[in-house]
């Protein structure tokens, strides 16, 4: 089992912009077992500016008001693009965690992380794993937390396991990961 944990931030532009992922590709598939939530987010006073460089609407009503007349009074119109956030949380089987990371194109960032306070078992700070996607629209964190479970008791893993993992996502084998999943669930079962 992995506890995931992801926050993204970006834009539903308003024109196409080729071989980008958008903000909205993060949502996860029922099939996936992650709960989400999503959110407009607006220009704010500490994003001064922000709108005019990308086309985003500010949160101040009259403001957008405002610059909404201004450019019709200029012959121009500005169909405004979406500013969104989703996060993404569940605890699920790896196998269903390994099926998200390839819809969002994500890919296993070779770093040290601070780990995740509390993390799936809620003990102290526990190690994770970071993930990223690649694309320009979209700014992303993503962390795994993988654990055992075995009869409803979940215990962290060993450090053995865990640099085993780790050595399998350092080489890109998701393959093996997605095998080793489904040969626990088969053994399981």
């Amino acid at each position: 089992m992995v506890s995931l944990l992801a926050t993204f931030e970006g834009i539903n532009p308003q024109d196409w912009y080729p071989c980008e992922s958008y903000i909205r590709e993060m949502i996860p598939r029922p099939q996936h077992g992650l709960s989400h939530t999503e959110e407009e987010v607006y220009e704010s006073e500490y994003d001064e500016g922000l709108w005019e460089r990308f086309n985003i609407a500010p949160a101040d009503e009259d403001e957008r008001r405002e610059a909404e007349e201004k450019l019709e009074a200029q012959g121009k119109w500005k169909a405004w693009d979406e500013l969104r956030r989703v996060q993404v949380e569940g605890i699920v089987p790896l196998d269903d965690a390994l099926d998200y990371l390839d819809h969002i194109e994500a890919s296993f960032e070779d770093c040290q992380t601070m780990g995740t306070l509390g993390g799936p078992l809620g003990i102290g700070i526990v190690p994770d794993m970071a993930f990223q996607t690649e694309s320009q629209l979209v700014i992303s964190s993503i962390r795994i937390t993988p654990f055992w479970c075995d009869n409803g008791e979940w215990s962290p893993l060993s450090e053995a396991s865990w640099e085993r993992l780790r050595d399998l996502f350092r080489r890109h084998d998701l393959w093996t990961l997605r095998k080793m999943a489904n040969n626990r669930v088969e053994a399981e079962a």
